[in-house]
């Protein structure tokens, strides 16, 4: 749910605070450039896999070893 707000905040909440700063990083980047047009789409589609990735990582956390 944390992606959904803004990408690497899903990966903060689950323990694993460098990819969710750089995942910040990236989005943050990808907005600040929104006026090149094609940037929408890529946002878009690493908003996404941000979204994905943290929750296929908290379902294998919840699973246990």
């Amino acid at each position: 749910m944390f992606s959904l707000i803004f990408p690497g905040l899903g990966q903060i909440r689950n323990n694993d605070p460098r990819k969710g700063l750089l995942y910040f990083a990236i989005a943050f980047t990808l907005i600040l450039t929104l006026h090149l047009g094609v940037t929408a789409i890529i946002l878009a589609l690493f908003w996404l896999y941000n979204i994905y990735d943290a929750y296929t990582v908290a379902s294998r956390k919840a699973e246990g070893p």
